[in-house]
């Protein structure tokens, strides 16, 4: 039986564990839907517009699930903070930094789970390792959430496109073999 935020407690987390499973349940909702528009890219090639819409829709998609995720393993690893606004995880879009935040033993694991999603993916280029990746994007919500507007004016910009999905997927995995119990907050019969 699927979660809804409402039975995750308070919309507004007010204490860690909230927050992980808030977090986590949010980030696993936009991983999903970057999920359905990669198999509609791969099963409808429609056209060259639709293609390049359905990619950056599921690449900006998995970068906020990406950023998500990530806060939520900061906040397993015990990187939570008090100030003004309540408690959280530091804010911020930037995945190079966060991602840096995380404990060696969690990032040895994203790394090994990224592994994994990249075994299944094809080698066109795309980054083998999650530093690869986010040196070449550091922060693709906040840059890449704007493209099709540079696309418009003649801008050619190289983004993530499946990639930032697998990297997504990959920390999925990752707090879930953290924390076992989130798998049920995520939809039954869908594992990005």
């Amino acid at each position: 039986m699927s979660t809804s935020p409402s039975d995750l407690g308070p919309y507004v987390p007010r204490t860690k564990e909230q927050f992980i499973r808030l977090a986590f349940w949010h980030a696993h909702q936009h991983c999903f839907g970057a999920s359905c528009l990669q198999r509609m890219r791969m099963q409808n090639r429609r056209s060259e517009t639709f293609l390049l819409d359905t990619t950056l829709s599921s690449h900006i998609w998995s970068s906020f699930a990406s950023e998500l995720y990530l806060k939520c393993l900061l906040a397993i690893d015990g990187k939570w903070i008090e100030n003004e606004k309540g408690n959280s995880v530091r804010g911020g879009h930037d995945l190079d930094g966060l991602y840096g935040d995380l404990s060696d033993e969690t990032q040895q694991l994203a790394e090994s789970k990224y592994a994994e999603q990249m075994l299944i993916a094809s080698s066109d280029g795309s980054p083998q390792t999650v530093a690869e990746l986010l040196e070449r994007h550091p922060e693709p919500f906040r840059a890449d959430r704007y493209l099709h507007e540079a696309m418009r004016e003649g801008e050619v910009r190289e983004f993530a496109s499946g990639t930032m999905y697998y990297f997504a997927s990959a920390l999925h995995h990752a707090a879930i073999a953290i924390r076992p119990d989130l798998k049920k907050l995520a939809a039954p019969g869908v594992t990005p």
